[in-house]
């Protein structure tokens, strides 16, 4: 089982206000008060943008911050080594329970 959330990522993000505005990377960068090299970081290494960042892209994109913090955050969450760990345990879990709870086999009946 790959739990695969669904999230507006940092990217997304960027590409929006890119869509939206008819703009570059750079023009990005200039409105959300960050380096071109920050942008071009998040677009390499899947990095996510400063909170403070995703309020200003919040405003620029007309959207409530607390949904894009909100994404922000469970990007981090997800591309962390604790969710890749639970993520693991889970994958173990359901395989476990495939063997135990087969639907192929019909259960004992009681007499």
């Amino acid at each position: 089982m790959t739990y695969q959330p669904l999230m507006i990522t940092t990217i997304a993000i960027v590409d929006r206000l890119r869509e939206t505005n008819d703009w570059s990377d750079y023009r990005v960068a200039q409105e959300l008060e960050v380096s071109h090299q920050a942008v071009s970081r998040w677009r390499k290494t899947g990095s996510t943008m400063a909170d403070e960042t995703a309020i200003k892209a919040a405003e620029l994109l007309g959207l409530p911050p607390e949904f894009i913090l909100s994404n922000i955050q469970a990007e981090r969450a997800i591309n962390s080594p604790v969710f890749d760990n639970l993520r693991k345990i889970a994958d173990m879990v359901e395989t476990q329970m495939k063997d135990k709870i087969d639907p192929k086999k019909k259960p004992k009946s009681k007499k």
